[in-house]
């Protein structure tokens, strides 16, 4: 009679591996499955952070005018550290660089020191510090800044006395 009721109710035994087979299945296929977050993410790949490296050369002729030659500028994928919420003090001599973009908008902007001039200290005869400032006339500047997708132009200004800004380049990127 036992034997009778096995051939004739498999059924229990075969549902519950079917189930079970089932579960595992269904498992499988939804944690292997692609999320809309990860897909948009990987399909621009475009939206890869950048870092802007630039080179200038910066050099004053006979009649203190200054003069710019851009070197060299490197694009390359990149984090570059947020800036420190230290103040820029706006000296004259400063040089500010800005990303714009195609409709003339400002994306971003680095304010770098004087490059022309340099503060250095020193020992004297008795043993004191003593400062004292350096005019080159001519220097290298290196430019670091993260890069906006919408940049099309690099622009290189240099503050005056009254604080107003001199355009020393305006290039294409």
């Amino acid at each position: 009679m036992t034997m009778q009721k096995e051939l004739f109710f498999p059924f229990p035994k075969i549902l519950r591996q079917l189930k079970l087979i089932i579960i595992i299945c269904f498992g499988l296929v939804t944690s292997c499955s692609v999320t809309k977050e990860s897909a948009s993410r990987d399909t621009n790949i475009d939206e890869e952070p950048k870092i802007l490296f630039l080179k200038y050369v910066i050099k004053k002729d006979a009649n203190d005018k200054i003069a710019t030659i851009q070197k060299k500028v490197v694009i390359r994928n990149g984090y570059l550290k947020p800036p420190s919420p230290s103040f820029q003090e706006t000296k004259p001599g400063n040089l500010i660089c800005k990303q714009i973009s195609g409709k003339n908008i400002e994306l971003y902007e680095v304010s770098i020191g004087d490059p022309l001039t340099k503060d250095v200290e020193y020992l004297n005869e008795v043993n004191t510090f003593e400062k004292k400032r350096i005019y080159l006339d001519s220097a290298n500047v290196f430019i670091r800044m993260p890069l906006d997708p919408k940049t099309q132009y690099i622009r290189l200004y240099r503050l005056n006395d009254s604080n107003s800004m001199t355009l020393l380049t305006d290039s294409e990127l």
